[in-house]
């Protein structure tokens, strides 16, 4: 993959941008930068790219324990699809509407799904393996942003707790789901190459790509994961 590199150094410091897919660094800050333009089978998708940013928040001190974040910051095309009747927050089935949806896997094949609408709900499941839930996550709340910008664009910022990600995360996938009935579209940053495959599934983690969490988080990343006393239970209880 060609990765074109520009630097532009004023008054003594260097600002370094590159291209989708990888590194970018904004202003001495480092986050991985990506481009969603695919089916979930590998075909250029017809609908505008959604664009994703990922970055690390620092510690949130908190009264007995602390917290730190992957920062997620997505802009992608808004559908205007139907919401869930449900309240905002926590809700089950939400891969049956607008979504996008982020997958963080480890080498053991453990994996967290997180998916987000633009209407303010969400869903997080933890997996031991394929389809093996260990933890549907129903007590975890987000801090959840969105915004609709006049281009019929759908701008999310989302804070992950570090905890939620599987030790030694090193691989993930991202996906897009939008349309009603026979319009119904899955898309994917990284799709899948099993020409057998008949229907998206979008579990399958031999399709993930690497994460590389060496640019993105601090290397004392594990111990700030067992810091946050509210969601470490999942991947150490």
């Amino acid at each position: 993959m060609f990765i074109k590199v520009v630097v532009f150094i004023f008054l003594g410091l260097a600002k370094t941008i590159m291209s989708y897919n990888g590194l970018r660094v904004t202003n001495g800050e480092q986050e991985l930068s990506f481009e969603l333009n695919k089916t979930w089978d590998g075909r250029i998708s017809t609908d505008v790219s959604s664009t994703i940013h990922f970055s690390y928040k620092a510690l949130e001190k908190m009264e007995t324990h602390q917290k730190s974040y992957l920062s997620i910051v997505f802009t992608t095309p808004f559908y205007d699809d139907p919401p869930p009747e449900d309240f905002t927050g926590y809700t089950p089935g939400l891969w049956n509407f607008e979504v996008m949806e982020f997958f963080f896997a480890n080498q053991a094949g453990q994996y967290i799904e997180i998916e987000l609408n633009p209407y303010g709900h969400w869903l997080v499941y933890a997996f031991n393996g394929y389809r093996d839930m260990r933890n549907n996550c129903e007590d975890v709340s987000l801090n959840l942003t969105n915004n609709i910008l006049p281009d019929n664009k759908w701008e999310c910022r989302v804070d992950i707790p570090l905890a939620l990600l599987p030790s030694d995360v090193n691989k993930f996938n991202a996906y897009r789901i939008h349309g009603l009935n026979e319009d119904r579209k899955y898309e994917a940053l990284y799709p899948s190459t099993d020409k057998e495959q008949k229907e998206p599934d979008f579990h399958k983690v031999e399709f993930f790509k690497k994460l590389n969490t060496k640019y993105l988080l601090p290397p004392n990343f594990a111990e700030l994961q067992k810091d946050d006393h509210d969601y470490s239970y999942i991947w150490n209880a």
